[in-house]
């Protein structure tokens, strides 16, 4: 029994590391507004809230497309110039597509951990119970 909870702790752990890791990626800031248009008048997809990584896996290909005609163009006119869409530099909105696709994987692994933490939790009620001995434990040390 005790290997069981011993065992039940561990992976408790395991599992609020992975969430804590998480949050920390979750906290990614975006560099653009995130309002982003195929052309200047165009209708706007926010990539902050875009659930679809089809739609975010096109506006980079976009991104990527008009990044390389501009540096061809430049090239052959000699002159140096800014890579910027919408106001914004290229690799900022590249940036920021990477942190919205970063964020929809997050969203499952989330789930899933939250999945694992509760099987945990009902396979082993004793895992619960020295879990909340835990939590008592360090409230009554952070009140001091």
């Amino acid at each position: 029994m005790a290997i069981a909870l011993e065992k039940a702790k561990e992976l408790y752990d395991k599992v609020q590391a992975k969430k804590s890791a998480i949050e920390k990626a979750e906290k990614g800031k975006f560099e653009t507004d995130g309002m982003f248009r195929y052309s200047h008048s165009g209708a706007v997809m926010d990539i902050k809230t875009e659930k679809s990584k089809t739609k975010l896996v096109e506006v980079y290909a976009f991104l990527l497309e008009r990044e390389e005609k501009l540096t061809t163009a430049a090239k052959e006119l000699g002159v140096e110039t800014e890579k910027t869409w919408l106001g914004a530099p290229i690799s900022s909105w590249k940036e920021d597509l990477k942190i919205a696709a970063n964020r929809l994987s997050i969203a499952k692994q989330k789930a899933e951990l939250n999945k694992m933490e509760e099987t945990l939790k009902m396979v082993s009620p004793d895992l619960l119970s020295t879990l909340e001995i835990e939590n008592i434990e360090k409230a009554l040390s952070e009140s001091k």
